[in-house]
C-alpha cells in the first residue's frame, strides 16, 4: 500500500486497536495521527492528541509495530465520532456514538443539533443511504517565485517564512 498523506486509516499499533486516525507526511516520514498513543511526534497532529511515526514507507510499517493498517472508504461501516455523512439530501457530522445508537448534527451545520430526531441505528443509516465523506489529501505545497526563480516548497515552510498566510 502506497501511503499518502491525509488518508483516513485504521489500525491497530502496540496492541492498540485505532478506529478513527489520519497519516501525515512530515520531512518524507509518515505519521499515523489519532487520540490513542503516542509513539513518534511530528508537528501536525491534524486536530489529533497524538502522532505514531511509521517510517518513509507502508512497505516496513510492522517494524513500528503497526498491523493491520487499513485505509477507510466511503463505506458508512467505518462510522466514528467526528466522521462528516452525507446522502443524497444533506451532509451532517456524527456528534457521537452511544452503543448502536449514531448522534448526528444538524443538515450542514455540524455545531448544532436538529430539531428533529437526530439518532440512526447503522441499518437506519444505510436505509438512508448515508455514506462517509473522506477528505482527498491536500496538497501541501506551494510555487515561490523570487527574482524571477520559481521553486516549490512545502506550505508549512512558506507559512513559516511569512511568504504566504
Amino acid at each position: 500500500m502506497e501511503l499518502k498523506k491525509g488518508m483516513r486509516v485504521t489500525c491497530v499499533m502496540a496492541g492498540t486497536e485505532v478506529k478513527d486516525a489520519v497519516i501525515q507526511e512530515e520531512n518524507t516520514f509518515f505519521y499515523i495521527c489519532q487520540n490513542q498513543r503516542g509513539g513518534g511526534n511530528c508537528e501536525d497532529k491534524k486536530g489529533y492528541k497524538y502522532s505514531w511515526f511509521v517510517g518513509s514507507d507502508a512497505d516496513n510499517i510492522e517494524e513500528h509495530d503497526v498491523l493491520y493498517l487499513r485505509v477507510v472508504s466511503s463505506n458508512i461501516e467505518g462510522i466514528f465520532e467526528g466522521a462528516i455523512v452525507k446522502n443524497q439530501v444533506c451532509q451532517r457530522k456524527v456528534l457521537g456514538i452511544c452503543g448502536d445508537v449514531h448522534f448526528l448534527s444538524a443538515t450542514d451545520d455540524f455545531d448544532k443539533l436538529p430539531l428533529h430526531v437526530s439518532y440512526y441505528t447503522m441499518v437506519e443509516l444505510k436505509q438512508h443511504e448515508y455514506v462517509l465523506v473522506v477528505e482527498e489529501p491536500e496538497d501541501d505545497t506551494v510555487d515561490i517565485t523570487v527574482e524571477g526563480r520559481t521553486k516549490t516548497i512545502s506550505r508549512t515552510s512558506a507559512k513559516e517564512l511569512n511568504l504566504i498566510d
